[in-house]
């Protein structure tokens, strides 16, 4: 094991051991990370904000001349909860290893990536930079990619006399398949409130989560019909799914058998396409169930209290570093991700992003989160190569 081999498991085994949960604070993950950067003689600002009732931060760093090009190598500090997650049989928070594997909360989504970005910025020699590199780690990715839209609009100030380079590297865990788009998600809860009774006499009441049922079965309608519009661009993305999807993710109402439930609340999952406006599908599926439940309980009311929007995206197949990572892992099909990440909100301000990076997504967000240690070094390899042939 090398110097930088052992520098990449302590980093790892650090980076774990902080509880980065999306309602905690990751502010001492950012100053842990801040100071190895900084130590290496890297440009360090950290975007300190306060949400989901803790302190946050966001880090961004960079090093190189201030020329066009160049790169940005981002990911997220956040994981997701572990306390009560059944199925654990180690310390979620202390990083352990069978001799092929690690195990430990985030190992796969994605702290590892954080850590071998670290370990290459801080090997890198630095005077071989003839375009920027730029490291960009958020918080709260996993709480609809939060952090990424509060540090979006203050990217380019930080950065100062800097220009903010045009592609992005997001290592979220695909197995070092490469992805150039990937669906939005939007987060809608839906309510219904009707009038409450005895169940004796339901035709003194009217019913909210039989009205809600109502509203559920037209959208399956409603996805069927989505599969009908789908284009070829969708086809070539997604080819497993290639329309915006429906999930009725959760149910709630009603107090006790014997009376009439007098509401009920429903939220849905809608994985919008890039190109598809959300607008335009949430109000489809506003006005699909209103007439649903208008049809069947016209004295039922029907309002829509939540709505979270995460941006899909896509960038081009051609690009440089999409074309850099698909010869460096010899991908040949370019696709879509099955999963939202901060590259909508970085879309919008103009960064092209494609997603590779080290794990399984089977090993997010599951007890037991594991990573091949065969990864830890073939994912450090493929960040030096792709630095070297896009900054160096």
């Amino acid at each position: 094991m090398t110097v930088d081999d052992a520098e990449l498991l302590e980093i790892c085994r650090r980076l774990v051991a902080f509880d980065t949960v999306s309602t905690a604070s990751n502010v001492a993950c950012a100053e842990y990370l801040a100071d190895l950067l900084d130590d290496a003689g890297w440009q360090v600002r950290l975007h300190r904000d306060h949400a989901l009732g803790a302190d946050k931060a966001s880090l961004v760093a960079w090093s190189g001349p201030p020329f066009a090009g160049g790169l940005v190598l981002s990911g997220h500090m956040d994981v997701v909860p572990h306390a009560d997650q059944p199925g654990w049989t180690r310390d979620p928070l202390a990083m352990a290893a069978d001799g092929e594997r690690i195990y430990g909360r985030g190992v796969a989504d994605m702290k590892t990536f954080l850590a071998q970005c670290i370990v290459v910025a801080r090997e890198l020699d630095r005077s071989r930079l003839v375009r920027p590199l730029v490291l960009l780690f958020t918080c709260d990715e996993e709480a609809g990619c939060l952090g990424a839209a509060r540090l979006a609009p203050h990217l380019r100030s930080l950065l100062g006399e800097l220009p903010l380079p045009g592609e992005c590297l997001i290592g979220e865990p695909t197995g070092f398949e490469v992805f150039i788009a990937h669906k939005g998600h939007v987060r809608l809860t839906v309510r219904i409130d009707g009038r409450g009774g005895h169940s004796s006499r339901p035709d003194l009441g009217t019913n909210a989560i039989a009205a809600m049922a109502e509203a559920a079965a037209e959208l399956n309608v409603l996805e069927q019909d989505l599969l009908g519009r789908t284009t070829l661009e969708g086809r070539l993305l997604f080819p497993e799914f290639p329309a915006a999807a429906i999930n009725l993710g959760m149910i709630s109402g009603g107090t006790a058998d014997n009376m009439i439930a007098d509401r009920c609340e429903l939220t849905i999952g809608l994985r919008p396409l890039p190109g598809d406006d959300p607008e335009l599908l949430v109000r489809e599926v506003e006005l699909r169930m209103s007439e649903a439940v208008r049809r069947r309980f016209p004295a039922a009311e029907i309002s829509l209290v939540e709505r979270e929007v995460t941006p899909a995206m896509s960038s081009p197949p051609g690009g440089r570093l999409a074309q850099t990572l698909a010869r460096l892992t010899g991908c040949r099909e370019l696709r879509g991700a099955p999963f939202a990440t901060d590259g909508g909100r970085l879309e919008a301000i103009g960064l092209n992003s494609v997603i590779c990076g080290p794990g399984e997504l089977e090993q997010a967000h599951r007890p037991d989160e594991s990573l091949p240690i065969a990864s830890l070094w073939r994912g450090s390899e493929l960040i030096r190569e792709v630095v070297a042939r896009l900054c160096c």
